[in-house]
């Protein structure tokens, strides 16, 4: 399978095309994709459907993706690596991009796994679009301050599709009031991963109204696992995310994920995933990256 590479850290692009197919391929990059005229078939991983003008869609490093045109469309594109992040050297910046990968790792692990649309509100994805049109004559024009401006409207841009995921499980599940409160949790969990004093059993409990004797069972009725192995878990896929798409240090993962320390992170990948947190890097470094489009 290819793989496309950006040119740049950052891009943001307007790409037009007539009766064009683009087959089955993975990025090293993140894409954010605006439709601006026609439509387009697209498959990400396993989910295939048509998205008309105003849709929105993010991949990611992980994603396999394809996509089919009939007539004229135009797309906007922003395309960003793991590069980006690290350009910035200002702790406010660092700050803000912490909070970007944290924001997309959440989209990706919870979005991705139900298809459809990346933002089904119409005013939001009106308003997304508009923001990438903005981009696009910031990026163009390179104006005083033009990179501060790009930063921050992604920013913006990734609020309002985290708020789209947010409500996107509750709505599949309207008619089961458990599972409502169920995955409110889940996405609640997920969504405050990186800080561990709001994953408590004391303080899900008080969250969602259930008793703190009962919230352990209720949450393995629904999973088949404890609260504390699903924090596992999870905390272990944005690790394996982590060690194949950036350049952190092991230690550095183990600090921002709130683990005790790397030993202990090291310890729980090996015992999960099989092989320590270097091989694993090591082996995904290994792998073919294909060629260029």
């Amino acid at each position: 399978m290819k793989t496309e590479q950006p040119v740049q850290p950052f891009e943001v692009l307007v790409f037009e095309v007539d009766d064009w197919e683009n087959p089955p391929h993975k990025h090293n990059f993140f894409e954010l994709l605006c439709i601006q005229a026609g439509s387009v078939r697209q498959r990400i991983n396993e989910h295939s459907r048509e998205y008309p003008k105003g849709q929105l869609f993010l991949l990611t490093p992980q994603d396999s993706h394809s996509l089919y045109v009939e007539g004229h469309s135009k797309f906007c594109f922003v395309r960003f690596n793991e590069l980006f992040f690290h350009e910035q050297k200002n702790p406010a910046e660092q700050l803000i991009l912490k909070e970007w990968l944290q924001k997309l790792e959440f989209i990706f692990h919870n979005h991705n796994q139900y298809g459809g649309p990346l933002v089904k509100d119409d005013n939001d994805s009106m308003m997304v679009c508009a923001l990438m049109s903005n981009m696009l004559n910031e990026y163009t024009r390179k104006s005083p301050y033009y990179q501060d401006n790009l930063r921050n409207t992604l920013l913006i841009i990734l609020n309002i599709i985290v708020r789209n995921v947010e409500n996107e499980v509750s709505a599949e599940v309207i008619n089961k009031p458990s599972a409502v409160v169920f995955n409110k949790m889940v996405n609640y969990i997920h969504a405050n991963i990186h800080n561990p004093t709001l994953l408590t059993r004391e303080h899900l409990a008080e969250q969602f109204a259930i008793s703190p004797t009962y919230i352990g069972e209720y949450f393995k009725k629904h999973t088949g696992e404890s609260i504390h192995q699903h924090i596992i878990q999870y905390k272990l896929k944005l690790v394996q995310t982590r060690l194949e798409f950036s350049d952190l240090t092991v230690s550095e993962i183990a600090y921002e994920l709130a683990f005790t320390d790397e030993s202990h992170l090291s310890k729980l990948f090996k015992k999960y995933v099989g092989v320590s947190p270097r091989d694993y890097r090591l082996q995904k470094k290994a792998e073919p990256e294909g060629i260029n489009l």
